[in-house]
């Protein structure tokens, strides 16, 4: 047993809660730190628990804070963290309804926040921000998803973006089924330079009507 383990067990000893709490409050204080040491020059892991105070100290820290969403000890150790934190206390099959994490400065590694919503550097949600974003609705400088929207949007429904690539996809270079775009690849494709099976080049007034788009789907699926 490491260090760190031992630490959170003893914290653990006198913290008077379920399972459930004391399960997760393991998982909280390992992950913070794990990630404090990572970000202390010498890696000393003496010097991180020293600066946490004793077993008792820490555990009754979380006594008194179990019904608020982030313990004080977090907010003070994140003073030193590279990283901004937010965690909803309710979540789905353990699941957070709500993850939030960026990096406060850059040169460090990204922070990665996995929720039912997601918003961060990397973002990995049912809906998801970040700066590459990927899961179900995605918005991020890189997105992958279902629905994903972005500077480069990759998705197995709809993409938007500068380059988009999807089922049906729109974007300054756009590449799919049926696709919209400045340079536009596909089954059916709509653009300035289009290229596939059923083309339509675009005038100079860019001039659309959903009646064109579903005579252009027809022909190109029809038996």
């Amino acid at each position: 047993m490491n260090k760190i383990d031992n630490y959170v067990n003893q914290v653990l000893l006198h913290i008077r809660a379920d399972r459930q709490v004391k399960l997760r409050i393991r998982e909280d204080l390992i992950a913070s730190l794990n990630e404090r040491t990572a970000y202390v020059s010498s890696r000393d892991v003496d010097y991180v628990l020293s600066s946490l105070g004793s077993p008792a100290e820490m555990a009754k820290e979380y006594m008194e804070n179990l019904d608020t969403t982030v313990p004080k000890f977090t907010n003070a150790m994140y003073e030193e963290s590279p990283y901004f934190e937010y965690r909803s206390k309710s979540t789905l099959f353990g699941v957070p309804w709500i993850h939030v994490k960026t990096r406060r400065w850059y040169g460090n590694r990204p922070g990665v926040a996995r929720g039912i919503i997601a918003v961060g550097d990397v973002s990995i949600g049912c809906i998801s921000l970040g700066g590459i974003a990927f899961g179900g609705i995605c918005l991020g400088g890189v997105s992958v998803g279902l629905c994903s929207f972005g500077g480069l949007a990759i998705a197995a429904l709809l993409a938007m973006g500068g380059i988009a690539i999807g089922t049906a996809a729109i974007g300054g270079i756009s590449v799919g089924l049926i696709t919209l775009g400045g340079i536009a690849v596909g089954q059916v494709a709509i653009g300035a330079e289009a290229f596939g099976k059923v083309t339509h080049k675009l005038d100079s007034s860019g001039s659309m009507t959903w009646k064109l788009i579903t005579e252009l789907i027809s022909k190109a699926f029809k038996s």
